[in-house]
């Protein structure tokens, strides 16, 4: 879906004409299917956050997609087959697969100039346990991954941990503790850093009451904007509003959704599938004036959050019990934990945000592993194809 913005009467505006003409993703007919199938995966994986979630959440389903795609690459038999079917891939084009993500990451950097986003993966593992060539020629050549095999146990913690701070401009500094029990760590990091195409005069910011679902009002700093909206998309659905908050030259957008009065975020967000949400996206215009309130908030990138039990619900327990992963290293047992660590700034001028996805691998060993709402939802995602980079709700209940 291609949503066109139109002009903007805003006096602090991004003007896309300026060497910075909007771009869309150019994918062939299977890849557009692969797209379609994750968009799927992407909601369901919404759905499920929000239901394991307390108070506010953050998670990137693209990211999540990106570990999983290269856990395809070492998973055998069952477990290749439960991941496919989760993602919606058929079991047999995995190379397929392999082009697809290699083709999203050297184009969705390039959209548009004024908006930074960076993606990285990786693959550490210990001295011990050596990777398979041919799981770290894939990786290399379609996931543009580092492989490394680390030799100092002291060293191992602090590689890791410097990674992730390198890749997400400091946001998530530090996802692994110095007692870990990780003999191998696959991993992704997304950035994102874009400056609003029209942003918000800071002196109109003013403190403002928010009315939580299930706490008592509490004042947040509150961003407003007021005039013409021919620079937004604004969509009446019978239970919310939806408006599109475009950056740079637009070609990626905050989406916002608000209930309306007597509904809850949460019923809403379980009803929503990506043919419900594409319907309330055709279904955009631009209004003809507006007066917008979004809260100024934050999230720090040192909170972790666990997908065990909610990608075993979603048809992946081999991931975590019994998978096979010989593909990657003939001593490596299971991973124990598929985890993100999430960080997302919205400001007057833009947003910046960043994810770490992370599974962690156990060798053979005897080790043992213990691992443990929001009045509007929103997501980043690229206009052209859909691709959700960030998902979350806000409650207000932990702060702005």
């Amino acid at each position: 879906m291609l949503i066109l913005l139109g002009a903007v009467s805003c006096s602090d505006w991004n003007d896309p004409s300026i060497d910075n003409p909007r771009r869309s993703l150019s994918l062939t007919t299977k890849q557009g299917e692969f797209n379609s199938a994750g968009q799927n995966f992407n909601f369901n994986l919404i759905k499920q956050t929000d239901i394991h979630a307390q108070g506010d959440w953050l998670i990137s389903p693209f990211s999540m997609q990106c570990l999983l795609g290269m856990l395809l690459n070492g998973a055998q038999g069952e477990t290749s087959h439960q991941i496919c079917q989760a993602l919606g891939y058929g079991t047999d084009e995995s190379a397929d697969v392999n082009i697809y993500y290699q083709s999203i990451f050297q184009q969705l950097p390039t959209l548009d100039n004024t908006s930074n986003l960076l993606i990285a993966n990786a693959l550490f593992a210990k001295q011990a346990y050596p990777i398979k060539a041919p799981f770290k020629d894939r990786m290399k050549s379609y996931f543009q991954a580092e492989v490394e095999n680390i030799e100092s146990e002291r060293a191992w913690t602090k590689t890791i941990n410097a990674w992730c701070r390198n890749h997400t401009n400091g946001l998530i500094p530090t996802i692994l503790k110095e007692d870990n029990n990780a003999s191998i760590i696959a991993l992704n990091a997304l950035y994102f850093n874009a400056p609003w195409t029209c942003a918000f005069p800071k002196s109109n910011t003013t403190e403002e009451l928010f009315y939580p679902e299930s706490a008592a009002p509490r004042k947040v700093k509150m961003m407003k904007m007021e005039g013409e909206g021919r620079f937004f998309l604004l969509s009446e659905q019978a239970h919310y509003q939806l408006i599109s908050l475009p950056y740079g030259n637009g070609a990626f957008s905050m989406y916002v959704l608000l209930p309306k009065k007597g509904y809850s975020i949460h019923s809403i967000i379980q009803e929503l599938d990506f043919a419900r949400f594409n319907q309330a996206c055709m279904a955009m215009r631009h209004p003809g004036m507006v007066e917008l309130w979004i809260p100024r908030f934050n999230r720090s990138g040192d909170k972790s959050f666990g997908f065990n039990e909610i990608l075993s619900d979603m048809g992946m327990p081999l991931l975590f019990h019994g998978g096979d992963f010989n593909l990657i290293s003939e001593r490596l047992e299971a991973f124990s934990l598929i985890q993100q660590n999430t960080a997302i700034s919205v400001t007057e001028e833009g947003t910046e945000a960043a994810a770490i996805t992370q599974a962690i691998g156990i060798g053979l060993s005897d080790f043992e592993v213990y691992h443990a709402d929001h009045p509007f939802f929103y997501m980043i995602r690229e206009n052209s194809s859909g691709l959700v980079l960030f998902a979350g709700c806000f409650t207000g209940e932990d702060g702005a």
